[in-house]
């Protein structure tokens, strides 16, 4: 494992940055992808970020991972421009952005509100963490955010 809890594989190239606590994270770079600065983050254990062959991820484009067991995973020839932000939050979540999708730049894609909403009446959470699925071909605009429970097809 090494590094403090985590593995990475690189078949990539270009620049980026990790930050990871935890024990079993690993994170995975396709073949002939380009990284221009990118940003990995993961607090928690048993994560995964995988972005597969022959991406394009440009510059101020961040993948976090805050709690456990969840996943960040981009398909194959998608491209991102500049300044995007992938959050999955809470446990068990996902973020999956199938083949050849483009993003454009200043988006932000989340699974949670970042806090817990309680109802008043039984004490039970109100807004649960949910997976963001996004299909292949899909153009995502400038400055779009894409939250929790959302599926593009």
């Amino acid at each position: 494992m090494g590094r403090g809890g985590y593995s990475i594989v690189n078949h990539g190239y270009g620049r980026y940055t990790c930050d990871v606590t935890g024990k079993n994270n690993r994170i995975s770079i396709g073949k002939d992808t380009l990284l221009k600065d990118a940003a990995f983050r993961i607090r928690g254990n048993d994560n995964q970020i995988i972005i597969d062959e022959n991406c394009t991820i440009g510059q101020k484009c961040s993948f976090w991972i805050e709690g456990n067991g969840s996943v960040i995973r981009i398909g194959k020839q998608s491209t991102f421009t500049q300044m995007i932000h992938f959050c999955a939050q809470e446990n068990d979540v996902s973020i999956v952005v199938g083949m050849d999708c483009m993003f454009s730049n200043n988006i932000i894609v989340r699974t949670s509100d970042s806090h817990p909403i309680y109802s008043m009446r039984d004490g039970k959470r109100i807004n649960p963490a949910k997976d963001v699925a996004i299909g292949n071909h899909v153009w995502i605009a400038p400055n779009v955010k894409v939250m929790k429970g959302v599926d593009i097809g």
